[in-house]
């Protein structure tokens, strides 16, 4: 017999249970959004380490403060937001870490799907071009490929104007071209 997963729930209703304080609606969340608030928190504060502990500050603070996060009329683009907030605060904090740390290589910005028809050098050569954007630029591909959100969300995630984030986007997509071209 075939057996039908239930489907998963939207953020809203995780946010309206997370007020209720069900049990595993925070690791569900947690889940779901990892990989991308990490990948953006990298961009920002540009080592692995500090990215995971912004995100984990997010993530505390939806559990100190459910309601104010369940009150967002857009999930996704509030846990974006304060997850930048947080790489900023973190990376502000651990300058002097930096000093001594080593940088996080540039490869798993990137990971290969299991049948990945580009070569594993070429993903290494997108993600060591995607590496050395500048700040600005990189946020904006982080926040359109990884966080998939619209350039209107990414406006409100960094208080830019959408037509300001779409332009560095597309500025990152001619200099990761230039990038790769030069390299073949």
């Amino acid at each position: 017999m075939l057996r039908m997963e239930a489907p998963l729930p939207t953020d809203t209703v995780l946010a309206a249970a997370l007020t209720r304080r069900d049990p595993g609606v925070l690791g569900k969340l947690y889940r779901r959004h990892a990989d991308g608030l990490t990948i953006y928190a990298q961009a920002i504060a540009r080592y692995r380490e500090l990215a995971e502990e912004a995100v984990q500050e997010t993530f505390c603070e939806i559990l100190r403060s459910p309601e104010r996060f369940a009150a967002s009329q857009d999930i996704k683009r509030y846990l974006f937001g304060a997850v930048r907030l947080s790489a900023l605060c973190v990376r502000r904090r651990h300058t002097h870490w930096r000093r001594f740390a080593k940088p996080l290589s540039p490869t798993p910005w990137l990971e290969p799907a299991a049948e990945a028809p580009e070569p594993p050098e070429t993903l290494e050569r997108l993600a060591q071009a995607v590496a050395e954007l500048p700040e600005p630029e990189r946020e904006a591909v982080t926040l359109k490929i990884y966080g998939r959100l619209t350039f209107l969300q990414m406006g409100k995630v960094t208080s830019m104007s959408p037509k300001t984030l779409e332009s560095r986007y597309y500025a990152a997509l001619e200099q990761l071209r230039a990038r790769l071209n030069k390299n073949l």
